[in-house]
């Protein structure tokens, strides 16, 4: 289970705007926590929060949250159903995971069916912050338990042959590539490649026409896919 701060130890962070959030846990004591944690954003309100999955269902058409926190969801055989019929019935309703005690392979499915983040009983505090902040921005919150799930277990175990558009890829460019999945901004490429911020764009540009992809989250799954790419194990901060 995710241990909250004391309010002295809260660190802030920006939202771009106020997000509406709803939380679903069984649990009253982690529930009566986890609000009054949050009460510290201010741009966070709790508009509604259940104990049961199933009685969300009509509250959520009436309250429409931007986020719902499930918590400490139950591992059974039709969690996955569950949720893919939830996530479509609630499509702009963004799905944020806490307390996962799942396999990679559930968590894996989870993000198939459209699900933005994950985090698990060990993730600190200020995890849930960031994954909320990425979530009121549309991103899926990339921490370790996704990135394992999503990338190394979904796109480098298949067995696939590479895009021959792939292996055309300059060096330079497979550079690029990976900068942006380390989420380098285009002037901190430009600084590293000695190139101009104009140059980098033109690079990405290209990359995406030439790959047939629309956005930069289509350039790093393709990358991923064709193995251009490989996330590095990153380290957990530890607790003091």
């Amino acid at each position: 289970m995710l241990y909250f701060l004391p309010i002295k130890s809260i660190i802030f962070i920006m939202f771009l705007k106020p997000v509406d959030i709803a939380i679903l846990d069984d649990n009253v004591l982690f529930r009566k926590v986890l609000i009054n944690y949050l009460s510290n954003y201010k741009d966070i309100k709790i508009i509604f929060q259940w104990d049961d999955f199933f009685e969300s269902h009509n509250d959520l058409l009436l309250y429409q949250p931007e986020i719902i926190i499930i918590n400490n969801l139950k591992p059974t055989f039709d969690t996955v159903s569950m949720l893919r019929d939830f996530h479509k019935k609630y499509t702009g309703v963004r799905i944020l995971l806490t307390s996962v005690d799942f396999g990679m392979a559930q968590v894996r499915d989870f993000l198939k069916i459209g699900i933005y983040g994950c985090l698990s009983k060990e993730d600190e505090p200020f995890e849930l912050i960031k994954a909320i902040q990425s979530l009121t921005q549309g991103k899926i919150y990339r921490n370790n338990l996704l990135t394992e799930a999503l990338y190394l277990n979904q796109y480098l175990n298949i067995d696939e042959k590479p895009d021959q558009t792939a292996q055309n890829l300059s060096e330079r460019e497979k550079t690029v590539l990976q900068m942006i999945w380390d989420e380098s901004d285009n002037k901190s490429i430009a600084a590293k490649l000695f190139l101009s911020v104009r140059s980098v764009e033109k690079i990405r540009q290209d990359v995406k026409e030439r790959l047939g992809v629309k956005t930069t989250l289509g350039l790093i799954k393709y990358a991923m896919k064709e193995r251009i790419i490989i996330p590095e194990q990153q380290s957990r901060p530890k607790r003091p």
